[in-house]
């Protein structure tokens, strides 16, 4: 389970570093914000799940 949080944490970077160029950018915002949505629920059940 832990491993999944780190790989969603590395996507969320990966795509972070990414240039987007114009009608692209407005789309990988929302992916993004998607993305951090995900990832702070993973971290929020990884928490549940016990002690990291």
């Amino acid at each position: 389970v832990r491993q999944d949080g780190v790989g969603v944490c590395g996507t969320v970077m990966a795509i972070s570093s990414v240039p987007v160029a114009g009608g692209l950018k407005q789309h990988s915002q929302q992916l993004k914000v998607k993305l951090w949505r995900y990832y702070k629920l993973v971290v929020k059940r990884l928490h549940k799940d016990g002690p990291m």
